[in-house]
């Protein structure tokens, strides 16, 4: 029983009345949850257009992946040892034998991240138009991308500036005190809860400036607020709704892992051992794929719905 309190000659219970607004805040989390997937599987044609976008950027690397493996191996028999699982002695025989042939590869990746940035913010300012405008069809992924993608683009750098931030407070501490830590703390446990500790901190707060990103670009598209604003607006909405946005995100993510889960266990019990299951399991990933963009998309909506019913 909660705490009794008496003013005026009226008697009411504290605690409950907490408990009850405790569990409408966990309603309004599972209904914007479920709103949200509901808009997710209702943008399948926004997710498709993402995916097939973002499938064509991928095969412009895997290409020239494909003929540089294939003029450095030929015919080679030793790549279809990794088919049964990875093998760190062919790995490393391929890297010594072939690394020349992928060096060039590797000194294009820093184009291709920075492409691919660019294309990324395009694509995120194309899914979250269609949900907060609440617009269907194939044309409202480019309309909205091509709307808001220098404003998305400046909320980008800002918020990958502030990853890189919160990256490197954490964990540049913690790995220069890691190999010394037993001769300070008392045990290895220690060390390992430590480390715990901050993968936990991290990641909750990753997930804070990821609700804080998408939440400025709501407010950016809600009323055309300016850069800073929108950002000042979207911290403090997020500070004071942190705990049901980040249970939100959780279950979004735990959908993710499960979906994750089912597929290594297919993997496990029947692997890639044929041409056959090759396909099969290449066509799951494929799906899966699509999945995480209709994933993502219901998680955009979650938010919106969350954000304007609050």
């Amino acid at each position: 029983m909660g705490a009794e309190c008496n003013a005026g000659g009226r008697v009411f219970n504290v605690a409950p009345s907490r408990s009850i607004s405790e569990l409408g805040k966990l309603k309004e989390m599972i209904k914007s949850f479920k709103n949200g997937l509901s808009i997710g599987l209702g943008q399948w044609r926004t997710a498709l257009t993402g995916y097939l976008f973002q499938l064509l950027l991928a095969l412009t690397l895997g290409v020239q992946v494909y003929h540089v493996l294939e003029a450095s191996i030929g015919n080679s028999l030793e790549i279809n040892k990794l088919i049964t699982g990875y093998d760190d002695t062919v790995v490393n025989d391929f890297l010594n034998g072939h690394g020349a042939s992928l060096s060039p590869l590797i000194g294009q990746l820093r184009w291709v991240l920075l492409v691919y940035m660019l294309f990324s913010v395009f694509i995120n300012a194309g899914l979250l138009y269609a949900v907060v405008k609440n617009k269907k069809g194939w044309k409202i992924f480019w309309e909205g991308g091509a709307a808001y993608f220098f404003p998305f683009f400046k909320l980008a750098v800002f918020f990958m500036v502030i990853a890189l931030i919160w990256t490197a407070a954490l964990w540049l501490p913690l790995l220069s005190f890691l190999p010394n830590s037993t001769n300070v703390l008392p045990s290895e446990k220690t060390s390992v809860f430590l480390l715990c500790g901050v993968v936990v901190l991290y990641f909750t707060g990753l997930i804070f400036i990821f609700n804080w990103s998408a939440v400025s670009r709501i407010k950016t598209m809600e009323g055309n607020k300016k850069y800073w604003r929108a950002i000042g607006e979207g911290f403090k909405y997020v500070r004071k709704k942190f705990f049901p946005l980040a249970g939100l995100i959780f279950l979004f993510i735990l959908m993710q892992l499960i979906l994750i889960a089912i597929y290594w266990w297919a993997e496990s019990i029947w692997g890639m051992v044929s041409p056959l299951l090759i396909f099969v399991f290449f066509v799951a990933q494929q799906i899966f794929v699509y999945i995480r963009w209709l994933i993502k998309i219901s998680i955009y909506g979650g938010l919106k719905e969350y954000y304007f019913n609050k």
